[in-house]
Formats: C-alpha cells, structure tokens, sequence
C-alpha cells in the first residue's frame, strides 16, 4: 500500500441513481404485480358464485388495496430516501476530503 489512498466520489452519485431509478420503477412494477396477483377474477373466483367465491374476492380485494396504498408508497419514498441520503453522504465526505487535503497541505508546507 502506497500511504495514500484515494475514494472516488462518484460512487456514491451512482449508488443514488441506482436507488432513484429502483424508486421510480418499482412503484409501477410492483403495482402491475400487486393487480395480476390480486385480482379474484385472474384466481378462478369471479362472479362470487360460492361463498368461498366472495370469501376470496373480498380478502384478494382488501389485500390489494393495502399493498397499493401502503407497501408500495412506502417502498418508493424509502427508496426515494437513501437516494437522497447516499447523495449527502457523498458531497459531504468529499467536502471533508477536500478539507482534510487542504490543511494536511497546510501543515506539510510548515515543516
């Protein structure tokens, strides 16, 4: 190891993107999942003709709307979160690096 060592920023604008892309395109796909595999028709209980018909049309129905409003919300503001937090923590640990260079320069240039 050379005594230096150097942290390529960028990575941490990649790691974001990555998330920011994951929170815009999860939310569709997650919601075209949550349709198809919620849907009472898709699982042979359409029409409620029985009991255990309506018994599941209810509970896929209900289940839907959950997922829809809560888990697939929240998956994408979470996602949406640490896209923003990785940027943070990026731009401020190069901030600091630029800090840290700048008075190691200055301390060097006094000896």
């Amino acid at each position: 190891m050379s005594g230096q060592m150097k942290i390529n920023f960028r990575s941490w604008q990649v790691a974001s993107g990555a998330f920011s892309d994951a929170a815009t395109g999860a939310s569709t796909t997650l919601s075209q999942v949550v349709s198809s595999t919620t849907n009472p028709a898709a699982c042979g209980a359409a029409g409620g003709l029985a009991t255990v018909d309506g018994a599941v049309s209810i509970m896929l129905s209900v289940f839907g709307e959950v997922m829809q409003n809560s888990v697939v919300t929240s998956l994408q503001t979470g996602l949406s979160g640490e896209a923003e937090a990785l940027t943070s923590t990026g731009k401020a640990l190069e901030s600091m690096e630029d800090a840290n260079t700048a008075e190691a320069t200055t301390i060097e240039g006094a000896w």
